[in-house]
């Protein structure tokens, strides 16, 4: 991700030159835009990543589902933040147990995870979510309607931060326990708020 970051940033700096010798502006302020955007992003990937490692730390699964010797994280995103938590995560450990993160191209793979990150089409959320119902799977995506649709835990951006809501009544239907300290921090969603 850096070396995204820097190579836009060397290519602003000689747009910037350029425009400056030119006496162009405007070619600048779109440059800066676009590197600032970049930035932004790339802090938001960080937030959501740190906080994906930790709700792993706060969530109950049934003792069941961690008899393995792997803690999975499955990824269904074409995003770039399916890299920034591959990278990000693998080689941790949560429960005691390794992290190993997995882009997940056959649906079959969905009920092995223990997370699952999901973006995408709303249509095929829905699909992934109804398929995944009674799993313990703690599912986590950024839809605007992913907790409306039975997501886990969803995303959004407030005051240019990261937050976070919790659809308690689809965690527990996915046999997951919430600690009380994830739900002080979060907003609530669904049918518990």
């Amino acid at each position: 991700m850096d070396t995204l970051i820097g190579s836009e940033h060397r290519v602003c700096v000689r747009v910037a030159r350029i425009a400056l010798l030119l006496g162009v502006t405007v070619p600048l302020m779109l440059c800066t835009s676009d590197l600032a955007f970049s930035q932004t992003k790339a802090h938001h990937y960080e937030v959501k990543t740190a906080f994906i490692f930790n709700f792993a730390n706060f969530v109950q699964w049934p003792p069941e589902a961690l008899q393995t010797d792997e803690f999975r994280v499955g990824i269904v995103s074409s995003d770039a933040i399916g890299d920034y938590l591959e990278t990000t995560l693998s080689g941790k450990s949560v429960l005691n147990l390794p992290v190993v993160v997995k882009r997940i191209t056959d649906p079959a793979d969905l009920r092995n995870c223990h997370l699952l990150f999901l973006t995408g089409k709303d249509s095929r959320i829905r699909d992934i979510l109804a398929d995944l119902e009674g799993v313990p799977v703690l599912t986590v995506g950024e839809s605007p309607k992913f907790n409306d649709l039975g997501g886990g835990i969803q995303f959004f951006i407030q005051d240019n931060k990261v937050r976070f809501g919790i659809n308690l009544e689809a965690a527990q239907k996915s046999n997951l326990r919430v600690s009380s300290k994830l739900l002080r921090v979060a907003q609530m969603t669904g049918s518990a708020k």
